[in-house]
């Protein structure tokens, strides 16, 4: 298939986490969906994690996944995404009647290569050490500025047991949002006595 009948278009995963592109591969699979690639692009970062250096391949557009495929010329495809809860394609406002996945321009695709493979230096991320029982503040997001206490820490997300609206209410946060404001809850209660 030549590439003037292709396209990319790009699929909004969010709540599926990295494994996105495998599980929506996969679906492309079942599907017999022909000669379809996919992509995340990614820059390789310099990550430190309780002092020591590691790298690691950074996603450039977190919760995304490019595909390349024939033109889409009707729903089938992101209504079989939307059943699986994979996600959905990004889209112009359209009127209802034409309300098809937008293309992504070859010139954004190749932004997005030179960006993905230019030799940059690598992008160093501080990863903040928090642990179940800390006394942490939200800094990003619509969250920012709620206090809370760490209750469990699954990968790169803390649930923090929080006060809104005068009720105890468990929020799930990347740690990467957090700013610890002590070692752990106990050292609080300690000091106020």
């Amino acid at each position: 298939m030549s590439d003037i009948n292709r396209s990319w278009y790009c699929v909004s995963t969010q709540g599926v986490g990295n494994r996105g592109a495998l599980l929506i591969q996969s679906l492309l699979d079942r599907l017999e969906y022909p000669n379809t690639m996919i992509w995340t692009p990614s820059l390789k970062s310099k990550v430190v994690k309780h002092g020591k250096e590691v790298f690691d391949n950074k996603s450039l557009f977190s919760g995304y996944v490019f595909i390349n495929t024939a033109h889409i010329t009707d729903s089938k495809l992101e209504q079989a995404l939307m059943e699986a809860k994979l996600g959905h394609f990004l889209k112009l406002p359209h009127d209802e009647t034409h309300d098809l996945p937008t293309p992504i321009s070859q010139e954004d695709i190749n932004h997005i290569r030179a960006l993905e493979e230019a030799d940059v230096e690598p992008i160093e991320e501080e990863i903040i050490d928090v642990q179940v029982g800390n006394l942490v503040e939200v800094c990003v997001g619509p969250f920012m500025g709620i206090k809370g206490i760490i209750e469990s820490i699954k990968n790169r997300t803390a649930v923090i047991e929080t006060i809104v609206f005068g009720r105890s209410a468990p929020v799930s946060v990347n740690i990467n949002h957090l700013s610890k404001l002590t070692e752990t809850s106990h050292e609080e209660e300690t000091t106020k006595a």
